[in-house]
This record gives structure tokens, sequence and C-alpha cells, in this order.
């Protein structure tokens, strides 16, 4: 039960939750909002698939690979789902900065993928942490730069 759970959780990180809640907004016609979603997921699979290019970490749970592409795939460091919901949770909080509670469940819910992604061996903490704060610290300045 815990691991689906877990499991569950984990897909909050994902590019595909990442497009829905993207597109939610766009749909709300909330654009400027839309943007922000969508500059940093543009800016974040750029810096993560340079950092993965350069350093590669094996994850705790060793994955093959015969591409490149498989190899950032296949690399644990950082996490990037832990990066998605910290961009999706600054960005957040930023943009309502008046829907606190809102923003308190996002931060909460951060969290538990964060959790999920070293429960289920994808991760190591330090690669959790790392990915959280780089989504927070880059949802940070791209909302400076609107």
């Amino acid at each position: 039960m815990t691991h689906i759970l877990f499991r569950d959780l984990s897909l909050l990180g994902g590019i595909v939750f990442y497009a829905v809640f993207s597109l939610f907004f766009l749909s709300l016609q909330e654009i400027n909002f839309f943007w922000i979603l969508l500059i940093n997921f543009i800016v974040s699979t750029i810096l993560l698939g340079t950092i993965r290019f350069f350093y590669h970490k094996e994850r705790p749970i060793k994955e093959s690979y015969s591409t490149v592409i498989e190899k950032i795939n296949a690399s644990s460091f950082p996490s990037m789902h832990a990066w998605r919901v910290g961009m999706i949770f600054m960005s957040f909080y930023l943009y309502y900065s008046h829907l606190i509670v809102t923003s308190v469940f996002l931060f909460i819910v951060a969290v538990f993928v964060c959790i999920s992604r070293v429960y289920l061996k994808r991760h190591y903490v330090v690669d959790v942490i790392v990915g959280f704060l780089a989504g927070i610290l880059q949802a940070f300045a791209i909302s400076k730069l609107f």
C-alpha cells in the first residue's frame, strides 16, 4: 500500500503532470503564469540535461543505458521530479502570494514527492534536496524576469 501511494505521489513531479498543470492555467486564461511555467520547464530541462551530461551519478538501483539520452535519464543527480515540484511550488507562491493556504499545501505535496523519490530508490537524499532547491531558486529567478 505504501509503495503504491509513493509511486502515485511521485507522478506529481513528472512531465505529464507538469504539462497538465500548465495547460490548466492556460485554460483559465492565466497566460502570464502559463508562460512562467513554460519558461521554467524549458530552462530546467536544459540545465538538468547539461548537469547530467557532464556529471553522471548512478541511481540507487542502477539503470543501464546505451545512448546519451538514456545516460542522462539514468542519472540520479539532481532529481528532476524534485526540481519540477520546487518550480511549481515557488512559481505558484510568488504569482499567487495571497493564496497562502494553497501555497502551504503545495509545499507539503512537494516535500512528499521528494520523499517518494528516495523511498522508491530512484534518488539519494542529496539528489532531491539539490533538485528541490534548484527548482525554487530557478522559479524565483524567472519570476524576477517577469
